[in-house]
């Protein structure tokens, strides 16, 4: 019973971050005593519920004011703050600095995110530190909008992704490589949770005069594996970023790479390897 519940406030907080509602709505749609709510949550997870609650909306924030160009006036409406004071005093209480430093810092500073709690996934989350060398794709940048907050497996950067699985598997081809980051978006698509992604998919047809060389430059990476279905992916693609929170480390500019390989199965199963660009 005290699992099936936790369950049911982590999904709650997760679907209240714009709303606005608060632990006493909680309440009254689980049938609890905010008492045994904040129990059971504290004894599962370390902190309070309603901390847990104001951290998922600050680093919703955070996020928000490193990839769109939204004004703290738009975030603070969309949060159902009073004023853009008083989101900045929030902001400022959970990250150590007000919403526009956060925003123009050189590196994305992401110790203090709060990243979502989901039962049975953390041993899933442990990377490897590698240092990689210079790495030659041979392809073209194709760029795709991307509701980065809330993907599904139709996502158009998704349904990309399992287009060229498809055709290296068709093509005999052991693995593929597919280099992508995010890129600026217009403050129109900032207000709907869209980024722009730039992705390359190396080709390893060098005969193929429209494609040119892209030299990814050596560094330091964190390494993830996976394996498991698309949607399974899709929540693995965004733990592990907080997982870098974690261990203190930044994501540095570059490229994020994705070495998809084509063990015996079913399309519908994604096996990988996740390289981030970390400092």
């Amino acid at each position: 019973m005290e699992g099936t519940v936790i369950r049911f406030m982590l999904n709650w907080v997760e679907q209240n971050i714009y709303t606005g509602a608060n632990i006493g709505d909680l309440v009254v749609s689980s049938g609890y005593s905010r008492k045994t709510l904040e129990i059971w949550f504290y004894r599962n997870s370390g902190i309070t519920l309603g901390d847990y609650l104001f951290r998922r909306r600050m680093s919703r924030v955070a996020i928000l004011l490193r990839m769109t160009g939204l004004s703290v006036s738009e975030l603070a409406a969309m949060f159902h703050f009073y004023s853009s004071q008083n989101l900045s005093r929030a902001f400022k209480t959970f990250s150590g600095m007000t919403p526009t430093k956060y925003r123009t810092q050189d590196e994305w500073f992401m110790e203090k995110l709060q990243r979502p709690f989901i039962i049975g996934w953390d041993n899933n989350l442990i990377p490897e530190l590698c240092i990689l060398p210079d790495l030659t794709l041979n392809g073209l940048p194709e760029l795709y909008a991307h509701k980065f907050l809330s993907p599904t497996v139709d996502d158009k950067v998704i349904e990309r992704m399992k287009g060229a699985i498809r055709l290296h598997r068709k093509n005999s081809d052991n693995e593929i490589c597919i280099a992508s980051r995010a890129t600026p978006s217009s403050i129109s698509d900032g207000r709907s949770d869209i980024v722009n992604i730039e992705m390359i998919i190396h080709d390893n047809n060098h005969e193929n005069g429209d494609l040119h060389n892209v030299i990814i430059p050596a560094g330091e990476y964190m390494k993830f594996n996976f394996s498991g279905t698309w949607d399974e992916y899709i929540v693995f693609t965004r733990l592990i970023y907080f997982r870098l929170v974690e261990l203190k480390k930044h994501r540095r500019e570059g490229f994020d790479l994705t070495i998809f390989y084509f063990p015996a199965g079913s399309d519908d199963e994604v096996t990988c390897r996740h390289y981030i660009p970390a400092g």
